[in-house]
């Protein structure tokens, strides 16, 4: 991405990849996503975020980091996730990448997030829950394309 001209930022959602922070302490979802919120916060007014939430890295090298890192994620502020809407939730434009592969989130369970909360657009990708390591070029594909219809 950044070859492309895109500035990146990876970021931990709380208690995920670098973040110490104990999975029995995210109570909420909102708790659970506090950097993401913090991050796009800090944001000038004349900047724009497309969350992507992965990195393009050395795929060995990133693997080996994500078995290092792996442990059990924040269940409870996961599973009493509820997206609330506000007057102003449309300002910013939303885009679903559903993986058709998915065994985490099958795609039936993917398109009752999508009907329960329309986004501006749904991308389809033939991948499973991880598409930045099983087809990272068609994500960047998709995120470039999110970003130019979209004006990011």
């Amino acid at each position: 991405m950044e070859n492309s001209g895109y500035r990146v930022t990876c970021l931990d959602l709380k208690a995920s990849g670098l973040d110490p922070t104990d999975p029995n302490t995210v109570l909420s979802f909102d708790d659970y996503n506090k950097p993401l919120i913090d991050f796009l916060s800090s944001l000038h007014d004349n900047h724009q975020g497309v969350p992507d939430l992965s990195e393009f890295g050395e795929v060995k090298e990133d693997t080996t980091l994500a078995a290092m890192l792996l442990r059990p994620g924040p269940v409870q502020a996961l599973t009493t996730a509820r997206f609330v809407e506000s007057e102003d939730a449309d300002d910013v434009p939303r885009i679903f990448i559903k993986t058709m592969h998915d065994n985490v989130v099958k795609p039936e369970q993917q398109e009752a997030m999508i009907k329960k909360w329309p986004p501006s657009d749904v991308y389809v990708l033939e991948s499973d829950h991880s598409p930045f390591f099983s087809a990272p070029f068609l994500l960047f594909g998709l995120l470039v394309k999110a970003a130019v219809v979209y004006g990011c």
